[in-house]
C-alpha cells in the first residue's frame, strides 16, 4: 500500500488541488518541467499568488491524469510516494523516486532521480 510523504516547500506543505495551477508542462530528453501559479493561501506558511517552476531530473517515466479520474491521495499537492507499486515494478527501483503533483485540473506522477521547486520571479518570465 502506498504511503504519501508531503514535500515541504518554502511556504510549508501545499494542501489541496487549488494550491497549484499548471500553465505549462515541458519534457526534454531527461527533464520534466511544470510551471504555473502557486496559491500560498493553501499552504501552512504563506499567502498570495506566486509563479513556480517544478523540475524533475533524470525522468524515467511519467503519467498525467485528469483530476476527476484520478484515484490517488489528494490531501497534499506535492508528495513523494513511498512503497509505490509503480516504482517497485521498474528495474533498479532504488535509483528512482516516485513523485505526485496535484494541480487544479490534473494529477502528475513522475519517476525521477530528484526534484526541485523554485518560487517567485523566474528568469525569462
Amino acid at each position: 500500500m502506498p504511503m504519501y510523504q508531503p514535500v515541504k516547500t518554502r511556504f510549508g506543505l501545499l494542501r489541496g488541488r487549488e494550491a497549484l495551477e499548471a500553465t505549462s508542462l515541458l519534457l526534454t530528453a531527461t527533464t520534466l518541467r511544470l510551471e504555473g501559479v502557486l496559491n500560498a493561501d493553501y499552504s501552512g506558511e504563506g499567502s498570495g499568488l506566486h509563479r513556480f517552476r517544478l523540475e524533475f531530473d533524470d525522468v524515467r517515466s511519467y503519467r498525467v491524469t485528469a483530476l476527476d479520474d484520478f484515484r490517488g491521495d489528494l490531501t497534499s499537492s506535492l508528495d513523494e510516494v513511498l512503497s509505490s507499486a509503480w516504482l517497485e515494478a521498474v528495474q533498479d527501483a532504488q535509483r528512482w523516486r516516485h513523485y505526485q503533483v496535484i494541480t487544479v485540473e490534473y494529477a502528475l506522477e513522475v519517476l525521477a532521480r530528484g526534484a526541485r521547486m523554485r518560487v517567485g520571479e523566474l528568469e525569462g518570465q
